[in-house]
């Protein structure tokens, strides 16, 4: 029986399923973090949350960190370490921002905790492997009559239980429709949370859970770029019937799927297993497009989206956008640009991170940026004439708004 929206399932997904509290998510990445506040809307809140010194710090060192690990190579196995390092940052920004500017998201009469996604860490992640273990050496009890078995011996069984685990005991599944354009489901502890994410957060909870009980899975972005979201995994080692290869669509309930049918039908002519790397830069593509849809007012589907455009920028479309949201979709593209590798990617990125600069209101930054991006365009093979022109007015919407800002002053 499927439980994606009982109470009981939510309770579960809260409190452990009888597992040991975890350690902040602070404390399981190594954070000297010392608060955690609760407050209400109508109280003096300024005497209960930390400065937003602490908050920006938090921000900082979770970047650093993040850099770092990325730096270490394209390790699989650090994979859910840079996904929750990913959401603490978001979490402290939030935070920053409610310090800077007051309670003003709705609070009404509601406690707002702060910190609350740093509840949920690695362990979190550790206790859904011991459930998914467990389920498994009773099906091997039951099926196949031996003890000792390893998943990697008996992968449908254990993919059958960490299915039965995730999806019918825990209930996590797809968002519903409000809910798909949020930024929470391309965040592992939200995702963690709330039991619902996108295709490859999901498909990364899979991955994280499947290899702390002992089966490695290798997954694949199934359309193309840093940006590309439908995600689908399959067992390191050959995983097939009658010759046909299979792959698992862990948002579709861990459903299985042919991988021919798959590559056909998002039209790719091979199917090879991502590393760390693509994953990041996926999950920071999707976090991106979110936060620029909530900016501008959009929806963020690919088809639907309305793009970051050079264009837009020069004629000063999107000047009445919601800053914050802006600034966190420029804090995803200058993590992706940590990330990327390949020159053409970067370039875009570069690109996109020039003019969320100028759309979050940080004028310099933009200006050396975008001198920079004209120096490389000079020098490149393939420059577009309508590109360098369109820079160039943007470059002078820039230059009289930094005349503007220096005359207030």
């Amino acid at each position: 029986m499927q439980t994606a929206t009982s109470a009981s399932a939510k309770r579960r997904r809260k409190n452990g399923a009888g597992v040991e509290p975890e350690e902040s998510l602070a404390q399981a990445l190594s954070f000297n973090v010392n608060w955690r506040t609760r407050t209400s809307a109508f109280s003096s809140y300024r005497e209960f949350v930390p400065p937003e010194s602490e908050a920006q710090a938090l921000m900082e060192s979770a970047r650093c960190q993040f850099e770092d690990l990325v730096q270490r190579g394209d390790n699989l196995e650090c994979l859910g370490k840079a996904a929750l390092l990913i959401a603490l940052e978001e979490e402290a920004a939030a935070m920053h921002t409610i310090l800077l500017e007051g309670l003003s998201w709705g609070a009404a009469e509601d406690e707002l905790e702060l910190g609350s996604e740093m509840t949920w860490s690695l362990s979190r992640l550790d206790a859904l492997a011991s459930e998914a273990k467990a389920a498994f050496e009773t099906a091997c009890r039951r099926d196949w009559d031996t003890e000792a078995a390893s998943p990697s011996d008996y992968p449908v069984t254990a993919l059958e239980s960490l299915n039965h685990v995730l999806f019918e005991r825990h209930g996590y599944t797809r968002p519903n429709s409000h809910h798909n354009n949020s930024p929470d489901n391309s965040l592992l502890p939200k995702v963690l949370e709330q039991g619902s994410g996108s295709p490859l957060l999901l498909g990364v909870l899979y991955i994280e859970v499947a290899r702390r009980m002992g089966l490695i899975l290798e997954g694949a972005p199934l359309s193309e770029g840093p940006g590309s979201d439908y995600f689908v995994v399959w067992p390191q080692m050959h995983f097939g019937t009658c010759g046909m290869e299979l792959v698992i669509d862990a948002y579709d309930k861990g459903q299985l799927w042919k991988k021919d049918e798959m590559m056909g039908l998002f039209d790719k002519e091979n199917l090879e297993p991502a590393g760390q790397h693509e994953m990041l830069c996926s999950m920071l593509g999707s976090l991106r497009d979110a936060y620029w849809a909530r900016a501008i007012g959009c929806q963020a589907e690919p088809n639907l989206m309305i793009p970051i455009s050079l264009r837009d920028a020069a004629e000063g479309t999107w000047a009445w956008g919601r800053q914050y949201f802006f600034e966190r979709a420029l804090a995803a593209v200058e993590k992706q640009i940590l990330v990327l590798r390949d020159e053409a990617d970067l370039r875009e990125a570069h690109m996109q991170r020039a003019l969320l600069l100028y759309h979050a209101g940080k004028y310099d930054d933009a200006w050396v940026e975008l001198g920079a991006l004209q120096e490389a365009l000079c020098t490149s093979e393939d420059k577009c004439a309508e590109t360098e022109e369109t820079l160039k007015l943007l470059v002078e919407r820039v230059r009289l708004q930094l005349m503007a800002d220096e005359q207030m002053w």
